[in-house]
Formats: structure tokens, sequence, C-alpha cells
């Protein structure tokens, strides 16, 4: 196998895929709340019952970010047991966002389909789900998103314990290795 080297600020793609993470921190403990459970040995995760929630930390669009595409919400989740049967459960993201210098955006409500969690997967692996996508016509680069995370009941059947679910996440597609200006391509 050889590689192709690439001279600095030049990519051999037009557009290219990169994460921003939204950090699932228990902060506050209690009814509505999820609990930090044991996942291996003495690390934990958050464990989400249906109607749990969580606040999320804002975030900001990377200046790599192509303005005007599709970004997508995604999940990480961890099963907290073996299930016989397929099993499903529904996430909810109620978001704000804004440009730089504007105003913030009305609450956005995001909710996924039933996500698959297949029978017989193995306790305590790693599954990665789409929440949706959705086309953001006007949020610039420098943009800020900030959320809450609710775990709701699933339309199908649901799983016979709780789920972790370790990180809130946000495909973007990228374009450049950033801008040429604070807040412009």
């Amino acid at each position: 196998m050889s590689f192709q080297r690439v001279p600095y600020g030049i990519h051999p793609v037009s557009s290219y895929w990169q994460d921003v993470d939204f950090p699932i921190i228990v902060r506050t403990t209690g009814v509505g709340r999820p609990v930090l459970t044991a996942v291996r040995g003495n690390i934990e995760a958050p464990l989400w019952a249906v109607n749990d929630n969580l606040q999320i930390e804002g975030q900001e669009i990377v200046h790599s970010y192509k303005e005007g595409s599709t970004i997508q919400w995604h999940i990480h989740m961890i099963t907290a047991g073996t299930e016989a049967t397929d099993a499903y459960v529904k996430w909810q993201i109620e978001w704000v966002w804004g440009n730089a210098n504007s105003a913030l955006s009305d609450t956005i409500t995001t909710t996924s389909d039933d996500l698959l969690i297949a029978a017989d997967t193995p306790d305590r692996s790693m599954i990665v789900r789409e929440i949706k996508q959705i086309a953001m016509p006007t949020m610039n680069i420098g943009a800020h998103i900030w959320a809450r995370l609710t775990r709701v009941a699933a339309d199908g059947t649901a799983p016979a314990g709780n789920v972790f679910a370790s990180m809130l996440q946000l495909h973007i597609e990228c374009d450049s290795p950033g801008s040429t200006g604070i807040f412009t391509k």
C-alpha cells in the first residue's frame, strides 16, 4: 500500500466529515436524571431510564464546517444486558443555535425513530445510531448549539433494563481546514 503526500492546506477531496462532541456530564442527581453506573470496573457512564434528561454543554461549530450543509445528530449507547428479542430506544434533543452576533433560534425539537438494539447483542456492547439529519442553510462557522437530551418511550418493545448513553455527537460536513476570518470563510 502506498500513500500520496498531500501538501499542507491541500485536501484531496472536496469535503469530509468531522464530529462536534456534546459531553454528557451528570452534574445533578435525582428523579429524571440518568444515574452514573459502572460499565466495567471503576469506569462509569450515565444509565438512562425513559424520561431521564440532561442539559448538554454548548459547543461551537468549527471553522472547517461547510456552511449550508446537512448536520447529523447521533448517539453512542452501551447495552446494559442482553435482549432475547429486538428492543428499541428513542431519544429527543431540544436545542437552540445561534450565529455569532445574532439572535438565537427558536427551540428545535428533534426526535429519533425507534433505534434498534438487536436480539442477542452482547451485554456492554457499544452501539452508534443516527438520531436525525437536518439541513442547516443559515448556520455559519462559529455558531453555537446548546441542547437538552431526553430518553423518551419507544414505540416498539423497550429493553428489559435501561441503556447507557455516553456520547451525543453532531456529524458536520467540512470543506476546508478552517476559515480565513473569525466569522467568515
